[in-house]
Parts: C-alpha cells; sequence; structure tokens
C-alpha cells in the first residue's frame, strides 16, 4: 500500500481546514485502496466510474474530483480527471420533523440505558444544524449558555463563526455538565458514540426513513423554514456558501405559495 504521509503532512500546510484535509486524504487513500496503490489515467477513469455505478453522490463524486487536482498539485503530475457534476437541486427529503423528533425521543428510555445523553445531543443536533465533525470539535469554552452562542473554529473560510442554540436547551446542558466532566469535547460524544446511537435506532425503531447524523443537519434547515422563510439567515445559520443550498430544504407548498402570492400581488 502506498504511504500517504507526505501527501497528509503537505495537506495540513497547504489547506485552510482540518476537515478539509482530512476529506482529501480519505478520497486519496479510498483511490488507492481500490487501485492497489497504482496510479494512472486509465485507473482513475476507472475509480470515477466505480464511484457513479455505486451510486456515490454528486457532493462524494465533486469531492473526489478537487481532491485529485489537490494531489495533482502535490505531485507535480496532470492527470486527466473529469469535471465536476451538477449538484442535484431537487429539494432534499432526507429530514424529520420537530414532531417526530419528538416521538424518537419518547422512545429512547427502552433502548438506550442512558437516554438523557442521547435526547440532548439529539436536540442539540436538530435546533442548531451543527455537522457531526464540528460537534466532536466544541469545547465547553465554545458553548456560551449566557448568550446561546456556539462559536465553530477550524472553519473551511479559516475563520471562527458564530452560530445559535435554544435556551430552552441551556438547563439540559448545565445539568450534563454536572454529570459528567468535559474530555476530549464538550458533550464527550465520539465517531463510535454516534454509530452506536444511530444503529441502535435504526434498529429498535420502524422508521419511513434510515436516520444517521447529517438528518438532523438537514432537518434543522427544514425546521428552519417551518418557522419562517428568510433565507439569509438561514443560511447563515446553517453556514452554507451558496443559498441555492439552503433553498432546497424549502419545501414551499403549492398552498403556501398560493397564500403568499394572494397576499403580495393584488
Amino acid at each position: 500500500m502506498i504511504d500517504l504521509t507526505a501527501f497528509q503532512n503537505w495537506l495540513k500546510l497547504n489547506t485552510s481546514s482540518e476537515n478539509t484535509a482530512l476529506s482529501y486524504y480519505y478520497c486519496i487513500r479510498s483511490f488507492f485502496n481500490f487501485s492497489q496503490g497504482e496510479i494512472n489515467n486509465e485507473l482513475i477513469q476507472k475509480y470515477f466510474l466505480h464511484l457513479i455505478e455505486s451510486k456515490k453522490s454528486n457532493s462524494t463524486f465533486n469531492q473526489t474530483v478537487q481532491a485529485f487536482k489537490v494531489y495533482s498539485q502535490f505531485t507535480k503530475t496532470e492527470y486527466d480527471i473529469p469535471k465536476t457534476k451538477r449538484i442535484d437541486e431537487r429539494l432534499i427529503e432526507d429530514y424529520i420533523t420537530e414532531e417526530e423528533l419528538n416521538y424518537i425521543i419518547s422512545y429512547l428510555p427502552k433502548i438506550f440505558q442512558d437516554p438523557f445523553h442521547v435526547e440532548l445531543i439529539l436536540k442539540f443536533l436538530f435546533y442548531t444544524g451543527l455537522r457531526k465533525g464540528e460537534l466532536f470539535n466544541l469545547t465547553r469554552n465554545d458553548i456560551n449558555l449566557e448568550k446561546n452562542i456556539i462559536t465553530i473554529r477550524n472553519t473551511k473560510s479559516n475563520r471562527d463563526e458564530r452560530i445559535y442554540f435554544p435556551k430552552s436547551l441551556v438547563p439540559m446542558i448545565r445539568a450534563y455538565y454536572l454529570q459528567c466532566p468535559e474530555k476530549d469535547n464538550a458533550f464527550n460524544v465520539y465517531k463510535h458514540t454516534l454509530i452506536y446511537w444511530f444503529e441502535q435506532l435504526n434498529t429498535q425503531l420502524i422508521f419511513r426513513i434510515h436516520l444517521h447524523p447529517h438528518t438532523l443537519r438537514h432537518s434543522a434547515c427544514t425546521y428552519f423554514f417551518t418557522i419562517e422563510k428568510d433565507y439569509r439567515r438561514i443560511q447563515k445559520q446553517m453556514r452554507h456558501t451558496d443559498i441555492k443550498i439552503t433553498m432546497k430544504y424549502s419545501h414551499l407548498s403549492e398552498e403556501e405559495l398560493g397564500d403568499w402570492y394572494n397576499k403580495k400581488i393584488r
């Protein structure tokens, strides 16, 4: 197997975000696992066909394209890399409603020994739209309980970003802080923790969709639109680089469109 340590170190020095660096590294590592350590244009084309045939998303395809462009810079070698694919602009359907969240929470005591911890994290992700990697990186110093503000560090934009969480969660967070000292992150949640929790939820609950941590980010954006259809404010909370991404979560019904039109257009 090819040693990618030098590439990994180069990424740390030449990318603005640790998460971006890891993403590129894993994309290239996956390619070399597929190609058994070899690289040439024919193998690259076969790998991208493999991504398509495996029904990987356009986002995954585009991320891999970008990873190869970066790897090309690192190796100072030109490769025949395909163009990025157009992101599907259809509405995001992989989400749950607030009512469904409460339904899931009602079953937590029957599934987990510590339902309080699971409930706190599910609510925190649902009402903030945080990505799981951002959750893992949070410290308690990043969470301002007085102003209900979260500071997210080491972002793609290479600057700190601030978003809000509901004041109603403050008592739960305080209770968790008193119950459990901080270890590696604010809520002592790790990748294997979330994997186990969502495996249990999908096994124990009969639910209309397959649940995963990013479902809650989709759900947050969709939920915000049920409160108020303010695209710019929701875009800022979700930290979408493109307003078109935010709009994919609007789920504006024909009836809602008619109500708006009849009120605004005479």
